[in-house]
């Protein structure tokens, strides 16, 4: 796992994602890795650690398209924000809430965390995104 810290950026996957965000035109691609952490009936029973860094970073877009982002956000997830403030995050709340419950209840990721000294704090800022998550 390529990470350097707790955040939902700060990890190779994440800015990853974000690079391919910049892209996009409208709320479809954090929809989409939304939807893939939240999986289907037929979904493994956990997520890949790929597929959960990319829908916590998701998740921080819609907390942030609602006000309540985690400072410092990347400048490029700041870009793309100011290019697409009047998009409506709140209709992916739930969604992002329970991606966010499926990457710290049963993921490979929250697997990796549980193993280094820091999970707790990963953890607190994980929950922390979840309690930013607030249902319009």
């Amino acid at each position: 796992m390529g990470a350097w810290g707790e955040g939902p950026f700060d990890n190779d996957r994440a800015l990853d994602w974000l690079g391919d965000l910049a892209s996009a035109p409208d709320l479809g691609f954090i929809r989409e890795a939304l939807a893939v952490a939240v999986g289907d009936p037929d979904a493994p029973e956990y997520l890949d650690s790929d597929d959960a860094a990319a829908a916590l970073a998701a998740a921080e877009i819609v907390a942030a398209l609602q006000g309540y982002a985690r400072f410092p956000l990347p400048q490029n997830a700041v870009s793309w924000l100011m290019d697409h403030c009047e998009l409506p995050g709140g209709p992916l709340v739930p969604l992002a809430r329970e991606a966010v419950t499926r990457v710290l209840t049963s993921s490979e990721l929250q697997e990796l965390w549980a193993e280094s000294a820091t999970y707790g704090a990963w953890k607190a800022e994980t929950e922390g995104l979840l309690k930013r998550l607030v249902v319009p």
